[in-house]
């Protein structure tokens, strides 16, 4: 008897920058066209890789994600080298990492949006501009994303004054990127 064969999780939606993607047969699609990576879905993508550990199907997921989009991530980590992490626990879901590009540390997190876009104080444009935060919006868009049967990860950036991170430096000034939405295996 032949076993069933195991989907794993998968990146099937992106919103960023306003804009809403989709992921299909492994290419990133606006308005069922292949999408350009403009600035905000390429923010997504980036902290999709950089904010990763490769150590579960999720964290897989979006690292495939990142990849659909052109992402690689060996050149990514070279241009923006590892400083610190706060790992997700079961008592604090959200994961952050630190890195430094150009003499400026930036950091990337990652969790349930409940607990990231309190500490967002605006978010990316298209064009990766700050803009006013929409908080009504994103929540809409997540719930959405929900209903559709997704697991939902946000992802937010801001910038650090210094070369170590610890989980008070996500608690507020946090841009908030995008939302990713994973189906189950």
């Amino acid at each position: 008897m032949n076993a069933a064969l195991k989907l794993e999780p998968a990146v099937r939606e992106i919103w960023a920058g306003n804009a809403h993607y989709r992921v299909i047969n492994n290419t990133i699609r606006l308005a069922d066209l292949p999408a350009t990576v403009g600035w905000a879905l390429k923010e997504v993508l980036v902290a999709s890789a950089l904010c990763n550990n490769e150590a579960d199907a999720t964290e897989m997921a979006l690292l495939n994600a990142a990849r659909f989009g052109r992402i690689d991530e060996a050149t990514l980590r070279e241009v923006f080298p590892w400083l610190g992490e706060v790992p997700a626990t079961p008592d604090q879901p959200v994961m952050a990492t630190l890195h430094e590009t150009a003499g400026v540390q930036v950091i990337y997190a990652r969790g349930p949006l409940e607990r990231l876009l309190p500490a967002c104080i605006d978010m990316l444009d298209t064009h990766g501009r700050n803009w006013p935060l929409d908080a009504e919006d994103i929540v809409e868009r997540t719930a959405v994303m929900v209903a559709n049967g997704r697991h939902v990860v946000a992802l937010a950036r801001k910038a650090h004054a210094g070369t170590t991170l610890s989980l008070t430096d996500l608690n507020a000034d946090l841009t908030f990127v995008g939302l990713v939405g994973i189906a189950p295996g």
